[in-house]
């Protein structure tokens, strides 16, 4: 009685998981752009809040990716968050004279660490025991 399912291509978890960082990220950032132009969040806790920002997208899109990966839990969610960054920084080259500053590479390692945590906190779903009762 096998299952007739069919299969998922790889690489549809980690392109789900940079969409989710990418989607978040964005609107974190238009939240922080109306929390600072309305005066509730000063303007030197605007990095900060874009650092935080950087970490949470990397960690959720991470935890995305993690849940169905066809790989371990640390490289898949480190893959994630590396396609994360790099679209961070193809963006910061592409739209600003200047480059990747230090403060942008700040941004990126924030971005890693959000990607190490997800690593270190995101599951696969455990397969279930049978249990005795069921056996008999």
């Amino acid at each position: 009685m096998a299952k007739n399912r069919k299969q998922t291509p790889p690489w549809r978890a980690f392109v789900w998981g940079l969409l989710v960082s990418v989607g978040l990220y964005l609107c974190l950032l238009v939240l922080l752009t109306f929390l600072t132009v309305r005066g509730v969040l000063g303007e030197e806790g605007t990095y900060p809040a874009i650092a935080a920002a950087c970490g949470v997208s990397a960690l959720s899109g991470g935890l995305v990716c993690v849940r169905d990966a066809p790989m371990g839990r640390l490289p898949a969610a480190m893959l994630c968050a590396g396609g994360f960054a790099a679209v961070l920084a193809v963006v910061g080259l592409l739209c600003w004279e200047e480059g990747v500053t230090v403060r942008g590479l700040a941004l990126l390692g924030c971005t890693l660490a959000g990607g190490l945590a997800a690593g270190a906190a995101g599951g696969r779903r455990g397969r279930r025991l049978k249990s005795r009762a069921r056996r008999r």
